[in-house]
């Protein structure tokens, strides 16, 4: 079972690894009571990434979902929404998330 402070050493990780630090270091990163296995939206210009806390029990999958929304908060943060905040796994989205998987991101989790 992890917590949040081994959940923000994977996003500290991640985010110096593979996103080159673009995603700024005030994201609020933890477990929480949520319907979705992972949300992101943005809060005073910061982001705000909740996983859901039934996966604290499966470590790689929660980082898999992390990953997921550490792609929204990096576009989002450059700018980018997409054609709606709701539906935003549109081209954007997937490119990021190619380009992460041929840097490795998923090695070792997949």
């Amino acid at each position: 079972m992890i917590g949040n402070q081994r959940l923000r050493k994977a996003f500290d990780f991640l985010n110096d690894r593979f996103f080159n630090s673009r995603i700024p270091g005030n994201t609020i990163v933890k477990f929480a009571r949520i319907p979705d296995d992972g949300q992101c939206h943005m809060d005073d210009g910061s982001a705000v990434i909740l996983i859901d806390r039934s996966l604290q029990k499966h470590p790689d999958l929660a980082t898999v979902v992390l990953i997921h929304e550490m792609i929204h908060a990096d576009l989002r943060h450059a700018g980018y929404i997409g054609y709606s905040a709701e539906h935003c796994h549109d081209i954007m989205f997937y490119a990021a998330q190619h380009k992460l998987y041929l840097a490795g991101i998923y090695e070792g989790l997949l």
